[in-house]
């Protein structure tokens, strides 16, 4: 059992703290015709073809999927932790294609928050310790970090749990750990790779509503790739992968 039986702190979550992440119609994220190949002993391997997709700010959207159809692939393409074969993935005037790796890392590190299926906690490290990583790569002092990320930690509940290390806490905590982890910079968009792909359906449940209510008091945009069709449907948009191109639902 989870403190606070699962629940997430609602008041913490106010309109905006999260800045720069405003609800609207502009385009946050663009990618035109991107493609990935892969090279196998046994040939080339096309698994995905000439996607376009656009993503609004403070939207949020689901991609639902077969396992194996690309959907990991395709959230590395455009997060910028892999590049397309072909095509482009722009955000506003920033094209990563043409970035240096050491500007796409720092655009990584400022702009964008990940969620992982495993949570990928350092385990010698405590919840405030794992959530400061983020903002001590940025340049951040050491006091700058640990306060804000207590106050990201207060948010999704975990202020009783911080100097807990991930073996001590429970599954869900974990991932709100990892939530907290991806909000902590005030990214611009959170990508979720099977973010309750490891959790029981109840814990499963709670993460979700924290996602959505994350995303509907503060604005954050999220990108979620998710074979949980409770999650898929809490999207404002639900695309389907399938033969290398999206669908929308």
């Amino acid at each position: 059992m989870e403190s606070g039986d699962n629940k997430y702190n609602r008041k913490a979550l106010n309109k905006g703290e999260l800045a720069g992440n405003t609800q609207g119609n502009e385009v946050l994220l663009k990618a035109s015709g991107i493609s990935k190949t892969f090279l196998t002993s046994e040939g080339e391997i096309k698994i995905l073809r000439g996607i376009d997709l656009e993503i609004r700010m403070g939207e949020m959207t689901s991609i639902v999927g077969a396992s194996g159809a690309g959907k990991s692939t395709l959230l590395y393409l455009l997060s910028g932790l892999d590049h397309p074969t072909d095509g482009t993935v722009s955000y506003g005037p920033e094209n990563l294609s043409s970035m240096s790796e050491k500007k796409l890392a720092r655009f990584r590190n400022i702009n964008i928050g990940f969620i992982f299926q495993f949570h990928y906690l350092l385990s010698e490290f405590s919840a405030l310790e794992n959530v400061m990583m983020p903002l001590l790569i940025s340049g951040k002092s050491k006091k700058q970090a640990s306060e804000l990320a207590y106050n990201i930690l207060e948010k999704v509940d975990l202020k009783e749990r911080v100097s807990h290390r991930p073996g001590k806490l429970s599954g869900g905590e974990q991932q709100r750990v990892a939530v907290a982890r991806a909000l902590v910079t005030n990214p611009r968009i959170v990508f979720a790779d099977e973010p309750s792909g490891n959790l029981d359906e109840r814990t499963a449940d709670n993460l979700h509503e924290l996602m959505a209510e994350i995303n509907k008091s503060t604005g954050v945009t999220f990108l979620i790739a998710t074979h949980n069709q409770r999650l898929a449907n809490m999207a404002e948009k639900t695309y389907e992968l399938s033969s290398g191109q999206l669908h929308l639902q």
